[in-house]
C-alpha cells in the first residue's frame, strides 16, 4: 500500500448526513412519545374509577352488595395465598438437617456402618458447607405419613431411620406403601411422631415403642431412644431446611399460584376500595367527581392529539432516512493504482455508519413501555426494510 498520501492530507468530500446521526434524532422522539404513552396511561386509568365511582353510584343497594361479595372473595384469595406460603416455606418440603438443642450437632448416618450419631458443627463450617454434597450423609427427608406422624429417610443412603432395641439406627430402605406404612405395625419402628417442644425445637417419639429421640449422655455422640419424653435439652431437635426442594416442581407451582393469587387480590382490594369510597362519600362527592371526570377527558383528549402528532411525525422521518442514498466516496489511488492509507481510513469510517445505523434505534425500541413499543412497530414494518 502507498503511504504517499497520508491520513493527514486524505481530503474528506462526503457531506451527506450519515444515516446515525438521522438514528440519534428519531432515537429522542421516541423518547417523547414514551413521555406522552405515560401520562396517557395515569389519565386513562383515572378516568376508568371516576367512571366506576358514578356508575355504582346510580344503584347503592346492589354496590353493597358487590362489596360483600367481593369482601368474601378476598378472604378466599387471601387463605389460599395463605396456604401457598406455607407450602413454600415449610420445611419438610425440603432436605432437611436435625440439629440437637444439647450438643448443636447434626445427625447424621456413620458410614459404612448404620448407627446414626451426631456430626460436630466446627466454627468454621459455614452454611454453604452443611448444604452440600459433601454432608448428604446429614440430610434428612421427613414425610408425613398420616397425622403428625413421620418416616425419616436419609439423603445419602436412602435409609429409613428407626429403632433398633434402645439403639437408632437407619439400615433399610423400606419399599412399602403408604397405606402400608399407615396400618402396617410392622414399620412402627420407623415412625416418628414430631411435635412441638417449644417455639423452635421438636420431640421425636417412636410409633412403636413410645421412646423419645436423643442423644446419649455421656459425650453427646450417639443417638438412643430408650426413655420416654422429659423435656431435657438432649431430646430436642432444630428442624433446618437446606432450601434443596424434595420436588422443585412443586415448589415452582405454589410460587407461580402465589403471585397470580396475589396479583388478583390487589386487583379485587383495588375494586372494592372504590365501592366503599361510593357508598362512604358518593352523595357529597358526586358533583367533583363528574367535574374531575370532564378535565380528565379534555387533558386525554389534548395527550391523545399529541400523541398522534407524535407518532406521524415520527413515522415520516424513519420513511425520510430510509429514502436517502447511502453512496460510497471514490477510493483513492496512487499513481500506481493502490489504495492509499487515507483512503482506507475513510473506508472503514463509512463502511461502520452504514452497517450499524439502527443500533440506536433498536436499543431505545426496546426500552418503550409495551404498549408505546406496539404502536410504533405496527407501523414501522411497513417503512423500515427487515434487514434492520
Amino acid at each position: 500500500m502507498s503511504d504517499s498520501i497520508t491520513e493527514a492530507k486524505y481530503t474528506d468530500d462526503v457531506t451527506l448526513t450519515t444515516l446515525v446521526d438521522d438514528y440519534a434524532t428519531l432515537a429522542a422522539k421516541l423518547k417523547e412519545l414514551e413521555v406522552k404513552e405515560k401520562q396517557e396511561i395515569v389519565l386513562l386509568k383515572e378516568k376508568r374509577e371516576l367512571e366506576a365511582k358514578l356508575a355504582a353510584l346510580q344503584n347503592l343497594q346492589q354496590t353493597q352488595l358487590d362489596i360483600t361479595r367481593i369482601q368474601g372473595e378476598i378472604q378466599q384469595l387471601e387463605k389460599q395465598a395463605r396456604q401457598d406460603q406455607a407450602d413454600i416455606d415449610n420445611p419438610f418440603n425440603y432436605w432437611c438437617v436435625i440439629i440437637n438443642l444439647d450438643n448443636d450437632r447434626f445427625m447424621e448416618v456413620e458410614p459404612p456402618a448404620v448407627a446414626v450419631v451426631t456430626k460436630y458443627l466446627y466454627s468454621t463450617t459455614s452454611q454453604a458447607i452443611w448444604k452440600s454434597s459433601s454432608w448428604h450423609d446429614a440430610h434428612w427427608r421427613i414425610d408425613c405419613i398420616k397425622d403428625n406422624i413421620y418416616r425419616l429417610q436419609n439423603r445419602q443412603t436412602n435409609c429409613y431411620l428407626e429403632v433398633d432395641g434402645t439403639q437408632v439406627v437407619a439400615k433399610a430402605n423400606y419399599q412399602a406403601s403408604l397405606q402400608e406404612w399407615q396400618t402396617n405395625s410392622y414399620y412402627y419402628d420407623a415412625e416418628w411422631l414430631i411435635t412441638k417442644a417449644d417455639s423452635s425445637h421438636y420431640r421425636f417419639d417412636n410409633r412403636e415403642n413410645g421412646n423419645c429421640l436423643e442423644t446419649d449422655g455421656t459425650d453427646g455422640y450417639w443417638i438412643n431412644a430408650r426413655q420416654r419424653y422429659s423435656g431435657t435439652k438432649d431430646e430436642r431437635w432444630q428442624i433446618v431446611s437446606t432450601e434443596q426442594a424434595l420436588n422443585q416442581s412443586y415448589i415452582d407451582t405454589k410460587k407461580g399460584s402465589l403471585q397470580t393469587t396475589s396479583s388478583t387480590i390487589r386487583q379485587k382490594q383495588g375494586q372494592l376500595k372504590i365501592w366503599q369510597d361510593v357508598v362512604a362519600n358518593g352523595t357529597k362527592d358526586k358533583l367533583s367527581w363528574e367535574g374531575r371526570l370532564e378535565a380528565i377527558k379534555k387533558q386525554l383528549g389534548e395527550v391523545q392529539r399529541a400523541l398522534a402528532a407524535l407518532n406521524t411525525n415520527f413515522l415520516n422521518d424513519v420513511k425520510n432516512t430510509q429514502a436517502k442514498p447511502q453512496t460510497m466516496p471514490q477510493v483513492a489511488k496512487d499513481s500506481k493504482g493502490l489504495v492509499t492509507q487515507g483512503a482506507l481510513y475513510q473506508f472503514s469510517k463509512y463502511q461502520l455508519q452504514i452497517e450499524h445505523p439502527g443500533y440506536n434505534l433498536v436499543q431505545q425500541l426496546k426500552q418503550l413501555p409495551l404498549c408505546s413499543f406496539l404502536r410504533v412497530v405496527d407501523q414501522l414494518t411497513n417503512v423500515i426494510p427487515l434487514s434492520l
